[in-house]
């Protein structure tokens, strides 16, 4: 029973992002400004320093390749979490 909640997980994490993929290009298309985005950024975060602090602006540059660095890091802490619960 347990590999089958294992799967249902892993399938549902996959599809969120998917969805959100699929959610961005299609909202956004061709039409991504990195500084426009850094600006929204800036002013969502003005009344909270200590965030402002910590956001890489350059990290907007390339929208894709952060949606792939979230993509990894989760799917990676799914696995090692299914890994770690399955083992016992």
């Amino acid at each position: 029973m347990d590999i089958d909640f294992a799967i249902s997980t892993l399938t549902a994490y996959v599809f969120g992002m998917t969805i959100r993929e699929i959610a961005w290009n299609t909202a956004m298309g061709d039409r991504y400004d990195a500084d426009e985005m850094r600006a929204v950024v800036t002013r969502a975060a003005a009344g909270h320093p200590d965030m402002l602090e910590r956001i890489d602006m350059d990290t907007y540059d390339d929208p894709q390749a952060i949606r792939e660095m979230c993509f990894d890091f989760g799917l990676v802490s799914l696995l090692d979490g299914l890994e770690r619960r399955l083992a016992t």
